[in-house]
């Protein structure tokens, strides 16, 4: 079975701006998500199987599944945006189209990759693919940006599936979370939900929405279930060996990740670190110790993770009878 970092690490040195932003050491980080979602699909997928990755922009995930020797698909609403960008984006401007700019867009990787792609919005229109096509459908950190028709966009993930076999991959944030739970009721709304005035910039300024919805995962599990889908919840914190990457990629090139020195995970470390955290501020001792509290919560219960991924094999069509009694049932 291939491994990520190894495919990773060769995706890196072809495309710079794919590089980690934050510690990949951190459960949540994307780069921990897609590790996630690669051993996933290598793991359930057979190697001649097919893979469609919606909202697949800014494409380090569709590369790393493409060079992994799975057959994937891609499907963005604009892909002409640019796949190097930063959180800077947001303040600097609108967007830039490839006509305007000589940085690689999505749509050029693609065709760089050959990665098969598909312009469109899943909330408006049907994926024109044919029915029970696909092995897999990668739908992860999108739920949460759909505002119109998640309803729509799930059923059409359900009919190009498999049926039995196939199987949706699905990750978003944890609404119920411990971390989200206490940031609430310290008023801090803007660390559990994302601001509505930026949430909305972000669709002129980066080409797609932000966080509009956010998702318990009873109603996670609810909405797969009545569209035909038999869920298993995961909550496993993922973690990307740094080391691993560091090898096979010059300093040069990718230079946040520290080099080849792994990161140290020794208890005394992180009990001296966390000690003169207590001490640097009083602020500094009150942040250090809801960290800390938030992290061994998380770890013993892990149904309060910031992050639920979710393996849902399609067992039905969400076009079935039992659909409008489910609803029903809902309604009551």
């Amino acid at each position: 079975m291939p491994v990520f970092e190894d495919v990773y690490s060769r995706v890196v040195k072809d495309y710079p701006p794919f590089r980690p932003t934050v510690s990949s050491t951190d459960p949540n980080s994307s780069l921990a998500r897609y590790k996630f979602t690669f051993d996933i699909l290598n793991t359930e997928v057979p190697r001649t199987g097919t893979v469609l990755d919606v909202g697949a922009w800014p494409g380090v995930l569709t590369t790393c599944i493409k060079r992994s020797g799975l057959d994937v698909t891609a499907v963005d609403k604009a892909a002409r945006r640019q796949t190097e960008w930063s959180p800077d984006r947001l303040l600097s401007g609108t967007w830039i189209l490839s006509s305007e700019s000589d940085a690689l867009t999505f749509q050029e990787l693609c065709s760089r990759e050959k990665i098969a792609l598909a312009e469109l919005d899943i909330e408006d229109s049907p994926l024109p693919f044919a029915d029970d096509y696909f092995d897999a459908v990668v739908l992860t950190e999108v739920i949460e940006h759909l505002w119109r028709n998640p309803i729509f966009v799930l059923s059409e993930i359900n009919r190009v599936l498999r049926k039995d076999t196939g199987i949706l991959i699905l990750s978003t944030p944890n609404f119920l979370s411990f971390r989200n739970r206490v940031n609430f009721l310290m008023g801090r709304i803007d660390r559990v939900i994302e601001n509505p005035f930026v949430a909305f910039a972000k669709r002129d300024r980066l080409g797609h929405l932000g966080h509009l919805r956010l998702y318990s995962i009873s109603e996670i599990l609810m909405m797969l279930s009545m569209l035909g889908f038999e869920c298993q919840f995961l909550f496993s914190l993922p973690q990307v060996d740094d080391a691993l990457i560091a090898k096979n990629i010059q300093e040069s090139l990718c230079p946040k990740i520290g080099g080849s020195k792994a990161p140290n995970n020794d208890l005394g470390f992180r009990l001296t670190r966390f000690v003169k955290k207590l001490f640097r501020s009083p602020m500094g001792y009150l942040t250090a110790m809801n960290a800390t509290a938030i992290e061994i919560v998380e770890k013993i219960s892990p149904r309060l993770r910031a992050q639920m991924f979710v393996v849902a094999r399609k067992r039905t069509c969400s076009a079935d009878a039992n659909l409008q009694r489910d609803l029903e049932h809902v309604l009551a």
